[in-house]
């Protein structure tokens, strides 16, 4: 089973083409995935313009799913994505579980406790 089969079976139908980055894999560096990726997402009909909720779902498939190094998958979503288009800190977040790194630090000696971290 090809990989782009392999994705799609886990998507519900109401989600077509979520597997759109399956080109960008191949590429090595940004300068690589800048001529692919607003191309790609026009094909499938992702961009904001066309449904900026399908534009979200599918920077979080690319963030999710695609095999390319968290680094690099940051460095896209940075300079492709839009914080009036997704919440990056999603994006950040799911590149943040899959490096083991942390992002946001907590609070220090120098940093009073939020009252949301304080409840804890």
């Amino acid at each position: 089973m090809q990989r782009g089969a392999a994705i799609q079976q886990f998507l519900p139908d109401t989600m077509p083409n979520l597997n759109w980055f399956l080109p960008l894999d191949a590429c090595h560096s940004l300068d690589e995935l800048t001529p692919q990726w607003h191309a790609l997402l026009e094909q499938h009909r992702m961009t904001p313009a066309c449904d900026a909720e399908r534009y979200a779902d599918a920077l979080l498939a690319f963030v999710g799913m695609s095999t390319l190094s968290p680094h690099l998958k940051l460095s896209a979503v940075l300079a492709f994505g839009s914080a009036f288009d997704i919440d990056l800190r999603l994006a950040i977040g799911a590149l943040a579980e899959q490096t083991g790194k942390r992002t946001w630090p907590g609070p220090t000696a120098s940093q009073p406790a939020s009252p949301t971290t304080a409840r804890r």
